[in-house]
């Protein structure tokens, strides 16, 4: 595996003008054909994620997104978890307010219209144009672990999440 090029990363090339630009660090890495470009989100304190990743792809303009992991910390995070087996399961919301570091962020990200059938259906109750089904675990101060399925959050010092568009 060899490294094509990574443009602004912090501290790495200080003259790229993606490093003060804010522009979302982008990396390229290949093992004979090229893969697919994985693109860094960078978040910083207060901002919404989910405000963040929608802004993203509508940015992007492109029609779904895996997310194939997150690196910070966040504080306010509304998860979601079945309560019960029965169709549909119901479904128990749990608030978290306090500091929480990301051990796991992955998900999909679908333009409406372009989601796979197999998706919640509250994946696509939200007034934006896209479907959007995470999961996240999270750990404690006390070191415990919460996880589930991600409904809102904001971050707390900074949050990189890592992306790769879906053809």
């Amino acid at each position: 595996m060899s490294v094509v090029r990574v443009r602004g990363a912090r501290g790495l090339d200080a003259h790229d003008s993606a490093a003060e630009s804010h522009e979302p660090t982008v990396a390229k890495f290949t093992k004979g054909k090229a893969m697919s470009t994985v693109h860094m989100l960078q978040m910083t304190k207060g901002q919404d994620v989910t405000t963040a990743l929608y802004a993203y792809l509508a940015d992007k303009k492109w029609k779904g997104a895996v997310i194939v992991g997150g690196i910070g910390s966040v504080t306010s995070m509304t998860l979601a978890n079945p309560i019960s087996h029965g169709p549909p399961p119901e479904i128990g919301i749990q608030t978290l307010d306090e500091p929480l570091e990301v051990l796991g962020f992955t998900g999909e990200l679908f333009a409406k219209g372009h989601a796979p059938d197999n998706m919640p259906g509250f994946a696509g109750d939200n007034p934006t144009h896209y479907v959007i089904h995470i999961h996240v675990s999270v750990s404690h101060s006390d070191g415990s672990m919460t996880g589930g399925g991600y409904r809102e959050a904001t971050v707390m010092r900074g949050l990189n999440l890592y992306l790769m568009e879906l053809a």
